[in-house]
């Protein structure tokens, strides 16, 4: 069974939320205690860090409970057809 990949944020493009990633990975690797990580930085597409981490939880956590509902369908239909 094949999955299609969506993205964990509406209206942003797979591609889109993995360079924004990549982006949040990059500045934390150059974090130190001179420089500490700053939530409110902009991303090269406009949204501060805080505001895409938050939506990448949210949206994470929703796909996976869409996920659990629908496994225990899958799982009520096999119990079933006995």
């Amino acid at each position: 069974m094949s999955r299609s990949l969506t993205s964990a944020i509406p209206g942003m493009s797979v591609p889109d939320m993995r360079r924004c990633l990549a982006e949040v990975r990059l500045l934390l690797g150059e974090q130190d205690m001179a420089t500490p990580f700053d939530m409110k930085k902009k991303l090269s597409n406009g949204m501060e860090i805080w505001n895409f981490v938050h939506l990448v939880a949210l949206g994470l956590h929703q796909k996976r409970m869409k996920n659990r509902r629908k496994g225990r369908v899958d799982a009520d239909d096999d119990l079933s057809s006995d």
